[in-house]
């Protein structure tokens, strides 16, 4: 195909480039010389969609964390949050949450808050590992 293919008629005094550049794209530049179509690069499916995160600090997460889960009403009842090192290859991090309650929490707002935010944080951090 050409570009007169595209236009319906012959395109006079004017180039490939000057065509592209208006707008039209000439299909001959995205054939290979056996007119057969480019090979399509995909990604490993490890890395489809993932996008890179931040690699932080355990006692960064562990503030972070808490923050968030304190900012859940009902959850003025927790009392620390550790952050432990562990892989997880199905959720694609390699930290867990626990958290520590006073007596008296609503314990199933307060599973909520610690789900919601492992959901969040997880998809922008990874913990450093130390060495």
């Amino acid at each position: 195909m050409t570009i007169s293919d595209i236009h319906g008629g012959p395109v006079k005094g004017r180039s490939n480039r000057h065509a592209a550049s208006l707008g039209v794209q000439a299909l001959s530049d995205c054939r290979h010389r056996n007119d057969s179509p480019r090979p399509r690069f995909e990604a490993h499916p490890i890395w489809r969609g993932a996008v890179s995160k931040e690699i932080i600090a355990k006692q960064d997460l562990e503030r972070i964390a808490m923050q968030e889960i304190r900012a859940f009403p009902g959850c003025e009842h927790v009392t620390e949050v550790e952050v432990e090192y562990q892989v997880d290859k199905v959720l694609k991090t390699n930290w867990t949450i626990h958290v520590f309650t006073r007596e008296g929490g609503n314990m199933e707002r307060i599973q909520y808050a610690i789900n919601t935010t492992r959901k969040r944080l997880r998809h922008r951090y990874d913990l450093r590992t130390e060495s």
